[in-house]
């Protein structure tokens, strides 16, 4: 049964306790959201203002929209639709309170108004007292969760509007991150109110209206919220699913689906729409946004909530770890992955740090478009258990995603192209990958996928052309670092330990161990001219040494560094020595057409070989 009025804010909060039910999301107003809320409240106090002053007014109160709640019992509601309005309800009544006290402490008199009864009666819309003793009980808003403890103490009648950092014993601070800035927004708002026009304002509050759909089964009120919302923000696509699986839940399970939720949550990395749409598309291939609820919906058919629970919260960790890219867990994870029952590894450690440069690499890009891709192809090299049959030789794992790194460098670091022009190629893969019911189907689909890949790679002109164009900014250090990182890398054989490393976007500290030198220096002592001013920063002129050689450098010429640096121990890097052996007769007369020479040369062996895209066949 479904029923609808229309009624005022203080109908609500008087008469009834409020609960935000465990599968709602936390609380996630920012200070625009409360800002917009405040200034439709502003211009209605104004309004009632200046009909007092008999000034023209249309007279209309604020209306704030639909809220549907689900009647638990005679008193209690649950919140379905509407909890971030009326939890910014609740901040502003206490708000309020606190104001009210201040007028009090000051002993702020106002003729026909009595601070203290009001102050009272705010206190009652906020919670309830003990009768016999008059001191807290419980609040009227049951607070979403991961902002509930610090609700509760701000509702404490002596509250004194400090935040805690823990209450309860339970660390606060987070929740405090959450709630102070609005709290305080609205109290210096509240700076501006007259006391003699108060009771204009509370009317502006107390007489805001809604319309109330109240239902009794709870089964309507989540369909109810599905057919409000469906058309929504993507973020309410999360929403949805979270209701939905709630709706379904098995109450005998073994799980505790808000926690396994929250955990998800936080694996997503603030992504959590497209981590869910990338594991729908790792199981089933391609689906648009606005369809992937619905898909979500089938999906628990096809298996069970608990199932469907259980296989998103491993693509969330799996999420987790290749956004992180934490050295110990992604070490960890492959080592998982590739465990063979005899109890050692298919790959060695050397090759997971290559597989993980290769993620740090795709990251850097900001391509994410191949996760879905990434993780089919994991779960099929488990689920067939090709690590019992992993030819050391072939280096499926290893190549799968150097080949990745690869084909995005080339097409879309250097060549700027769109980024989802693949992305219907990896969904369909993805679902190749889940139905591979052994090597040969798991392999075919492998090659099939870089064989199509290879045909939309950018060609070797188009790919130098844009290489040989790349020049040094301010602002853009890492991208050098990156390219000169994977030069000194392909191909070595250096235990991990050993090897130069230059760039890695999770470890910051490898900047101030090296520098981006300019062989031909920025300030030499005689000025450059025009021509050589424009190839001064070009890719051709640009090495990669220790921030301690750096600084001895100083300006000066080539000739000068290369007898200077002839005995220092960065002469072993491998993209140094080269540069000294081939380039050493130039260093007299180093000017636009050698750094030219070199930048196009650097461009050819970085396709050729570097970011080589050689398709296997097995």
């Amino acid at each position: 049964m479904i029923k609808s009025d229309i009624i005022q804010i203080e109908d609500l909060i008087e008469k009834n306790d409020l609960v935000v039910p465990s599968y709602q999301r936390s609380y996630d107003w920012k200070l625009s959201e409360i800002e917009e809320f405040w200034n439709d409240l502003e211009m209605h106090y104004n309004d009632k203002s200046k009909r007092k002053n008999n000034q023209s007014s249309d007279g209309t109160n604020l209306f704030l929209g639909t809220i549907i709640l689900y009647k638990a019992n005679d008193s209690v509601y649950e919140i379905v639709d509407g909890q971030q309005r009326i939890t910014s309800i609740f901040i502003l009544l206490i708000a309020l309170r606190s104001k009210l006290s201040e007028w009090i402490e000051k002993k702020i008199e106002v003729q026909g108004y009595n601070f203290s009864k009001i102050r009272d009666k705010f206190s009652e819309y906020i919670a309830y007292t003990d009768s016999s003793t008059g001191m807290f009980e419980s609040t009227k808003l049951k607070a979403s969760k991961k902002i509930a403890n610090t609700i509760e103490y701000m509702c404490h009648d002596n509250w004194d509007g400090n935040f805690l950092d823990e209450y309860n014993g339970i660390n606060t601070k987070k929740e405090t991150k959450i709630i102070k800035p609005i709290f305080e927004f609205l109290c210096k708002q509240l700076q501006g109110i007259e006391p003699k026009k108060f009771k204009y304002f509370m009317k502006a509050i107390l007489h805001t209206k809604i319309i109330r759909i109240e239902i009794n089964d709870m089964e309507e009120a989540f369909a109810l919220f599905e057919r409000t919302n469906a058309r929504g923000k993507d973020l309410e696509v999360s929403d949805l699913l979270k209701n939905h699986l709630f709706m379904n839940w098995n109450k005998k399970s073994n799980l505790v689906l808000e926690e396994e939720w929250d955990e998800i949550s936080s694996n997503s990395q603030n992504q959590l729409i497209r981590m869910l749409k990338y594991f729908y598309v790792s199981q089933n291939g391609y689906i648009t946004k606005s369809k992937l609820y619905k898909g979500f919906k089938d999906l628990s058919k096809e298996k069970n909530v608990e199932k469907l629970l259980i296989d998103i919260k491993r693509f969330s960790e799996f999420f987790d770890v290749f956004m992180n890219c934490d050295k110990q867990k992604f070490l960890e994870y492959f080592l998982n992955i590739t465990l063979k029952k005899n109890g050692t590894y298919c790959v060695d450690e050397l090759q997971i740090h290559k597989i993980r440069k290769s993620i740090v690499g795709i990251n850097f890009f900001r391509v994410t478009q191949c996760y879905p891709l990434i993780y089919s192809f994991i779960n099929a090299f488990r689920s067939l258990n090709l690590s019992e049959d992993y030819d050391r030789k072939h280096k499926v794992l290893l190549n799968f995603f150097l080949l990745l790194e690869n084909y995005h460098f080339i097409n879309n670091f250097i060549c700027d192209r769109v980024g989802n022009e693949i992305e219907k190629l990896y969904a369909n893969t993805c679902k190749k990958f889940a139905l591979a019911k052994d090597k040969k189907s798991f392999l075919s689909t492998y090659v099939e996928l870089f064989s199509e890949l290879k045909k939309k790679l950018a060609g070797r002109e188009e790919f130098t052309e844009r290489f040989t164009q790349l020049n040094y900014l301010d602002d853009n250090t890492s991208d050098f670092m990156y390219i000169f990182d994977k030069i000194e890398n392909t191909n070595s054989k250096k235990d991990v330990s050993d090897a130069y490393e230059f760039f890695d976007i999770k470890n910051p500290t490898l900047r101030k161990r090296y520098n981006l030198e300019h062989w031909l220096p920025q300030n030499p002592s005689q000025s450059h001219n025009n021509e050589m001013s424009f190839v001064i920063h070009n890719i051709g002129n640009l090495l990669v040494i220790p921030s301690r050689t750096n600084i001895k450098l100083g300006n000066k010429l080539p000739k000068e560094k290369f007898d200077f640096l002839s005995n220092d121990e960065f002469y072993s890097m491998p993209h140094i020595k080269e540069f000294f052996l081939k380039y050493e007769k130039n260093f007299d007369n180093w000017n636009k057409e050698v750094i030219e020479q070199r930048a196009e040369e650097l461009a050819i062996n970085s396709y050729n070989r570097v970011w080589n895209f050689y398709v296997p066949s097995y």
